[in-house]
């Protein structure tokens, strides 16, 4: 079974964000990673789930802004 792994930079680079936001949604835990002995990549998995729709709009993302969902 293959599976496919990302560094940082080439998730950034998809993504057109800067390496800093890859490792703000590493950290708050919204992009899962792994890792490869000292390393730390992003598999296909967890890269597709974080860009899957109905996720939140990716401005606010890049731009930092808190999601946050109003009471029904």
């Amino acid at each position: 079974m293959e599976h496919e792994y990302f560094t940082i930079e080439e998730v950034a680079e998809r993504l057109k964000v800067t390496r800093g936001a890859v490792y703000k949604w590493m950290h708050s835990g919204q992009l899962g990673y792994v890792m490869v002995g000292k390393h730390r990549r992003i598999t296909g998995d967890a890269l597709r789930a974080f860009v899957r729709p109905g996720r939140p709009d990716d401005a606010q993302i890049e731009a930092g802004a808190s999601v946050v969902q109003s009471p029904v």
